[in-house]
């Protein structure tokens, strides 16, 4: 079962040469190290996650986009998960596919599966969804904010 804390199912001797390859800019490294990984724990959404940020940091952008696609399947109510594939899709050109993203996102706050830990995640909502349509999601983010 996948986990939301950041904790996966991953093996942890390969995730964490990964993380260490990670910190240490060598992103390229930490692709193929946390492809490993998920090769042992395919349903691990943090290892997915941190697959997408280094597939970013390299410029395989869709593929990235793809790997925090992955994330959110595993961890739907994972913010991190979420804002990472909302970016990076906003990032490709790919406006509708953000806007749900977001939606998606802000559908479970109000069911209350999930919330807005971190402010800041919830305004880059809100001015992509004010850039986008003014009036739709910007009054769902707005309303969300003040509860």
């Amino acid at each position: 079962m996948p986990r939301e804390d950041g904790e996966g199912p991953h093996d942890k001797v390969t995730f964490n040469h990964a993380m260490r390859l990670r910190r240490d800019g060598e992103h390229a490294e930490a692709v193929e190290a946390f492809r490993a990984a998920l090769k042992i724990a395919p349903d691990d959404g943090p290892a997915w996650l941190c697959l997408g940020a280094s597939l970013a940091e390299i410029g395989e952008d869709a593929e990235a986009a793809d790997a925090f696609g992955r994330a959110c399947a595993l961890c739907p109510t994972w913010e991190l998960a979420s804002v990472c594939r909302f970016h990076r899709l906003k990032w490709l050109g790919r406006g509708q596919e953000a806007q749900a993203e977001a939606q998606r996102f802000i559908d479970l706050v109000k069911a209350g599966a999930a919330r807005f830990s971190h402010r800041d995640h919830l305004d880059a909502f809100a001015m992509w969804s004010v850039e986008e349509d003014p009036d739709a999601l910007a009054r769902e983010i707005i309303r969300h904010r003040r509860s």
